[in-house]
């Protein structure tokens, strides 16, 4: 009797991933290594937030955005943890706030967040060949790119960039985890118990900015070949927005902890100082090549 009952339990658990899960389906994630289906609530009471919880959503093809489906997309915004924003609630975020700005202005347009923490240019250049063809109807207008200071050493982003998983057991799990529908479940499940408990996040009060009288030792020369690097992967990028039908926007990164007021630097460290200059130069990068390429540029960095 208790064998009858595991195999009726086995073909039953067989059947419902045969027809709820993914494994079948022409868009299935495979071994992606993209977070989906998410919903996270973070504690941020401290931050000094009015509502002091953050929401955290990304969907079943791992987007931020108020969309309903990617056909309504009208414009993706790529980048890394500044464009992800995990502690940042749902309507908080930039792309978020900038798509209810177009709505005060009485223009509707659709933003959808693609963010991946870490990612750097090569990360959103595998992106475009191994994400987003997953994406049904995927055809955005526009792709605001939110690039540069992950490339500054983006050798240490590798593991971030990496979309597919090296090894074939991490590869097996990933496709468990994107396809299977019992999977999916219990994530819900788990999403649902761990937001009884919010994780506290933030603290009230930035990283110490302090006026630095020193001067790094800079040698902007040194960093030629990795820019050199950088540009061909901007150029890129702009090519395949432009095979998608869309067109690219490259918008310029600053850094929070050092900047410069009447002539003065204030930085956390001298270090923070010294890559703060070094993403001036990738910065100047992105501008060089965008008006190469007859792009649009926002320099929010200048």
């Amino acid at each position: 009797m208790i064998g009858w009952n595991v195999l009726i339990l086995v073909v039953g658990l067989l059947a419902i991933e045969a027809i709820f899960g993914g494994w079948f389906s022409a868009n299935g994630f495979g071994a992606l290594h993209i977070p989906r289906n998410v919903e996270l609530r973070h504690d941020i009471s401290n931050s000094g937030k009015n509502n002091g919880i953050a929401i955290y959503r990304r969907d079943q093809w791992g987007l931020r955005g108020t969309h309903k489906s990617p056909g309504q997309i009208d414009v993706l915004a790529v980048g890394g943890s500044t464009t992800n924003e995990l502690y940042v609630d749902d309507n908080q975020t930039w792309a978020a706030v900038l798509q209810q700005r177009f709505a005060a202005a009485g223009r509707t347009v659709v933003i959808a967040n693609a963010g991946i923490d870490g990612h750097s240019t090569v990360g959103h250049l595998n992106s475009f060949e191994l994400w987003f063809p997953h994406v049904p109807d995927l055809k955005p207008k526009f792709v605001l790119f939110y690039v540069g200071i992950n490339d500054v050493q983006v050798e240490e982003h590798s593991r971030y960039d990496t979309i597919t998983p090296k090894t074939p057991w991490q590869r097996f799990r990933r496709y468990v985890s994107n396809e299977s529908a019992l999977n999916s479940a219990f994530r819900t499940l788990r999403g649902m118990v761990r937001a009884r408990s919010a994780r506290l996040v933030y603290l009230r009060d930035p990283p110490g900015i302090r006026p630095i009288d020193g001067k790094p030792v800079f040698i902007g020369a040194s960093y030629d070949v990795r820019i050199g690097k950088y540009a061909a992967r901007l150029t890129a990028l702009a090519s395949k927005t432009r095979e998608w039908g869309a067109r690219p926007i490259f918008i310029t990164q600053r850094r929070g902890d050092a900047f410069t007021i009447d002539g003065k630097n204030y930085a956390t460290n001298l270090n923070a100082l010294k890559d703060r200059l070094i993403q001036t130069l990738f910065n100047a990068a992105t501008l060089r090549v965008c008006r190469d390429i007859k792009a649009i540029c926002i320099d929010l960095a200048g």
